[in-house]
C-alpha cells in the first residue's frame, strides 16, 4: 500500500539521497505511473483514439502526456542526459522512439486481415480499460 512512501523513505536515506537503488535490492517493488496514467486517475477523458507515427495506437490524452513529458524532461533532468541542444536532443528522442518501437514483436499487416485497424483499436483500449482498473485499485 505505501511502497511509494517506503521506496523513497530507504533509497533517500540507505541510497544516499536517492543515488542508489536500495528498495529494488531490498524487494520493495516500483510502480511506474506516467504522466497518462495521472491524468487518468483524475478522470481526463481519453479523446479520440491515434495511430502516431513510429509509436504505434494512442490517444490524444496518452499522446499529449507524451509530449508533455519530452517537453519538460531536457529542463527537469537531473543527470543531463539531455544535451540542451534541439537538434541533439530531437535526435536522442528519435532513437528512443525507435528503440521503443523495435521491442513491440506487433508488425502492422501481418495478421491478414482487414480489419486490423479495428482489432489493433480493440485491443489498446481494452490495454488502457485494464490499466485504468489497476491505477484505481
Amino acid at each position: 500500500m505505501f511502497t511509494g512512501i517506503e521506496r523513497f523513505f530507504i533509497n533517500t536515506t540507505l541510497g544516499v539521497a536517492g543515488l542508489f537503488d536500495v528498495a529494488t535490492l531490498v524487494k520493495i517493488p516500483e510502480h511506474k505511473i506516467t504522466l497518462n496514467d495521472t491524468l487518468m486517475m483524475y478522470g481526463v477523458k481519453d479523446g479520440p483514439y491515434l495511430i502516431i507515427p513510429f509509436l504505434g495506437p494512442s490517444d490524444l490524452r496518452n499522446a499529449g502526456a507524451f509530449l508533455t513529458t519530452f517537453i519538460l524532461r531536457a529542463p527537469l533532468d537531473p543527470i543531463n542526459i539531455y544535451s540542451g541542444t534541439l537538434e541533439k536532443d530531437l535526435t536522442f528522442a528519435g532513437l528512443k522512439t525507435i528503440d521503443m518501437r523495435s521491442k513491440v514483436d506487433f508488425r502492422y499487416y501481418s495478421l491478414g486481415t482487414p480489419f486490423e485497424y479495428e482489432y489493433v483499436r480493440l485491443l489498446y483500449l481494452r490495454f488502457m480499460e485494464i490499466r485504468k482498473k489497476n491505477i484505481n485499485h
